[in-house]
């Protein structure tokens, strides 16, 4: 079908959301129930929260992550008066389906772009024709298509491969970084084990290194004085880099962050499985604080390549099981610009207000070089985990 509607967004979950709003301008007489059998849960299978669209009213209000686009300008008002809230986590496969699965009803889509960063709910929508806003009398003389039958609700849409997105916004890397970035990311996909804690989770990264025999040595915990790098390094404080790997005379710093979701499971413990449920990883919360941390880790890569000449690259890297991290803020939220979620990032890193208490002269503004692209990916052997990457 020749596309009628164009949308853009901002990231993979903003134009999601401007999908479904374009659907809506199409098919105003659509309700909740019709918006769950043409957008089936099985185009987003790890979305978090297993339902692509509720009431709003049914969600709770005092929970961290809601999972849900509930801002009130993000809410889709259906025909018979009820305001559903999208589903806010969309991966990189999930998205690629539904922008396939869009198709059939005359939606296109754009690549992401900063260009609609400032647009009200971060996406654009216009028509393909003259590229101006849809015509409410136009759009009402269409008829919605066919809901899909019942059966093949929760079956793998069968709609034409969507042209492939482009890759985000990332310098040209050598063979080093290359292999690197290779390996962490089958790492990622491929363990199937908990950590305890973020310790835990830096010496496996290090092993699993090591043990590939592509680098000539794996450090940890990589010393370096704060005064090496002058009024820059605004914290004041020993800079240990989690992981750094060398290959002849280049470096690359990796940081690590592992912030978590209470996990409780049964484990082996010298070849016995333990009678009782030990607690994993525990409820860490902080998640203002630990983004902000996340964020240093890649100003201080920044500053380590300024620094040394043999440094051209580094990552850091956030795996997590709470999805709170990728939820977009309200405005008014004072760790704003903190963010993670997927998208382009602003070089700010202020809050909109000073944190209060002690946090007040550890937690300060900062600027980055350079804009960079979030992209949270699901892991293959972790149920529940995502990771992202960010090469500095």
């Amino acid at each position: 079908m020749e596309g009628k509607i164009r949308v853009c967004g901002r990231s993979q979950n903003r134009t999601a959301l401007g999908i479904v709003k374009a659907y809506m301008a199409l098919f105003p007489d659509s309700s909740l129930e019709d918006l769950r059998t043409v957008f089936p849960n099985s185009l987003n299978p790890d979305s978090g929260v297993k339902i692509n669209f509720v009431d709003a009213s049914t969600i709770d209000a005092n929970s961290v992550w809601r999972g849900y686009f509930d801002k009130p300008e993000e809410l889709i008002a259906t025909s018979d008066g009820t305001r559903v809230a999208v589903v806010s986590m969309w991966t990189k496969p999930s998205f690629e389906r539904l922008v396939a699965h869009a198709a059939q009803y005359g939606i296109e889509v754009d690549p992401p772009s900063v260009e609609v960063r400032d647009e009200p709910c971060g996406f654009r929508i216009t028509c393909v024709d003259d590229a101006t806003s849809p015509s409410p009398a136009i759009i009402q003389e269409t008829t919605p298509p066919a809901p899909m039958p019942e059966e093949t609700a929760t079956a793998e849409p069968e709609t034409v491969e969507p042209e492939p997105l482009p890759a985000p916004p990332v310098r040209a890397r050598g063979a080093f970084a290359e292999q690197l970035l290779e390996d962490l990311t089958a790492f990622l996909q491929q363990n199937n084990e908990l950590f305890f804690n973020e310790k835990d989770f830096q010496l496996h990264v290090a092993l699993h290194l090591m043990k590939t025999g592509h680098y000539d040595d794996v450090d940890v915990e990589y010393y370096l004085p704060y005064r090496e790098f002058g009024e820059d390094y605004i914290w004041k404080n020993a800079l240990y880099v989690d992981v750094v790997v060398r290959k002849g005379d280049e470096y690359i710093p990796v940081e690590l962050k592992y912030p978590t979701r209470r996990v409780a499971s049964k484990i082996d413990r010298f070849g016995e499985a333990l009678a009782e449920d030990v607690v994993i990883v525990k409820d860490q919360g902080a998640q203002n604080f630990v983004a902000y941390d996340f964020w240093k880790d890649v100003r201080r890569i920044e500053l380590v390549k300024k620094r040394f000449s043999a440094v051209n690259t580094g990552f850091a890297i956030m795996l997590t099981n709470d999805s709170s991290f990728m939820r977009s803020h309200r405005e008014t939220a004072n760790c704003l610009e903190m963010s993670i979620e997927e998208g382009l990032h602003s070089r700010s890193r202020h809050w909109q207000r000073p944190p209060g208490g002690v946090s007040t002269g550890t937690y300060v503004n900062f600027d980055l070089d350079v804009e960079y692209y979030v992209q949270w990916t699901t892991t293959a052997g972790l149920e529940g985990f995502y990771y992202c990457i960010i090469e500095v």
